[in-house]
């Protein structure tokens, strides 16, 4: 029992002499944990109580001006899809001595796409984040898709009349379009603007992009 009354004795006198010895350091150290507290308490209440304090607020809705959905617009005819193709047409016709036969290899590029300038007054509608889009359907941009300039010869004999080459021109137009025009290529064609006009909508901003084709 005296050795347990002599240890406490010792560790009280023992702290005392650190007390004494270290005085300036325990005041500082009180110094900084008392500034530290006041500095947090104002700061607490400064964020609670100041109406000026910068506060960071995310919007829901886009804004979007009339003059950038007109810029969307003037883009005119969309190519979003182009199938090059070439196809052989050609006439025979039947003589009293010999035959006479025409072919030649036609050289033509389908561009696919919608035409924004067609869309109806209320094509582009915001809500909140989302962006709906309602555009003309997809289908091709020009009937003159074939390039004279590469049209070869393939093989003729007799006389032919320039009515009769448009003859072949149109056969190879109408061929160029059945074989082109399907639904899986217009199927890409309206993937493929859903894409690039969704790109578009989400560089103004929009979360989500909603496309429907008349």
């Amino acid at each position: 029992m005296n050795k347990l009354k002599d240890k406490l004795l010792f560790a009280l006198q023992f702290l005392l002499f650190v007390l004494v010895k270290f005085w300036k350091l325990w005041i500082v150290l009180a110094l900084i944990l008392g500034g530290a507290y006041l500095l947090r308490g104002c700061r607490d209440t400064k964020l609670a109580g100041d109406s000026n304090t910068l506060r960071i607020q995310h919007k829901k809705s886009i804004d979007i001006t009339p003059e950038e959905v007109r810029a969307i617009r003037r883009l005119g005819q969309f190519e979003t899809l182009a199938v090059e193709t070439e196809e052989l047409a050609e006439l025979h016709r039947a003589g009293l001595l010999h035959d006479q036969q025409i072919a030649r290899i036609y050289v033509g590029t389908l561009r696919l796409g919608t035409d924004l300038e067609k869309a109806r007054e209320d094509w582009f509608t915001v809500s909140g984040d989302t962006a709906r889009l309602t555009v003309p359907r997809i289908g091709l941009l020009s009937e003159d898709f074939i390039d004279e300039t590469r049209t070869r010869p393939f093989y003729e004999s007799g006389q032919w009349t320039a009515e009769d080459k448009e003859k072949l021109y149109e056969q190879a137009r109408e061929k160029m379009r059945s074989r082109c025009l399907t639904p899986q290529t217009l199927e890409e064609a309206r993937r493929n603007c859903s894409a690039q006009l969704s790109n578009i909508c989400f560089a103004l901003g929009f979360r989500f992009v909603i496309v429907n084709y008349e």
